[in-house]
């Protein structure tokens, strides 16, 4: 079993941001545990989630308004569902990254398929689910 934290001022300062800013949904930015190539990971996340038309809210880190969820209907089964979700919530709702909250995240994955094999991992991820 893997044990996450969260820090204590996560769901105040999240709350804050959406709400100062008329948000349904936001990001943060994240800092990866792990092997140094995890910090390939950490500054796409960080550096160009954030900028894309409609900004992709990764699963670990993914704070949204409870009646904006629902009303696309929460996460679909497809695979990569988060970037799935992102997608079709920023069609309809405003979303952004925060940039002065920080979430840690697991390079887990990093470590075990090392970079290649995990983007590669998220690449097949994201054919299967335009496909879907």
């Amino acid at each position: 079993m893997r044990i996450r934290w969260v820090r204590a001022d996560y769901l105040t300062e999240m709350c804050g941001f959406v709400e100062a800013n008329g948000l349904a949904a936001a990001s943060s930015r994240c800092r990866m545990t792990g092997p140094w190539r995890a910090k390939v990971m950490e500054a796409t996340i960080n550096h160009v989630f954030p900028r894309l038309e409609r900004p992709v809210l990764p699963g670990f880190n993914c704070f949204v308004h409870r009646r904006a969820f629902e009303d696309i209907g929460g996460f679909p089964t497809v695979p990569n569902e988060d970037t799935a979700f992102s997608r079709r919530l920023a069609r309809r709702y405003p979303t952004a990254y925060a940039p002065d909250v920080l979430v840690a995240s697991s390079g887990r994955r990093i470590a075990e398929s090392g970079l290649t094999g995990t983007l590669w991992h998220y690449v097949r991820l994201d054919a299967q689910r335009l496909r879907s």
